[in-house]
């Protein structure tokens, strides 16, 4: 959380904890890893991390 939270105050906060449960009530530890490997390989972040970010921005404004 410190990397995500490090610059962007208590908005950035809430944003980070929203993102991490939902990364965390989505994917399993398998999963994850499998998408840490596929972020590593294509230098993009998965579809369903890219949904979990839009959502958690929306909840936010």
């Amino acid at each position: 959380m410190k990397g995500c939270t490090s610059k962007g105050g208590a908005q950035a906060s809430s944003f980070c904890a929203c993102t991490l449960t939902e990364i965390q009530n989505t994917h399993t530890i398998q999963e994850l890893n499998q998408l840490g490997l596929q972020m590593q390989q294509t230098g993009e972040l998965p579809e369903s991390f890219q949904d979990i970010v839009i959502s958690c921005i929306s909840r936010l404004q």
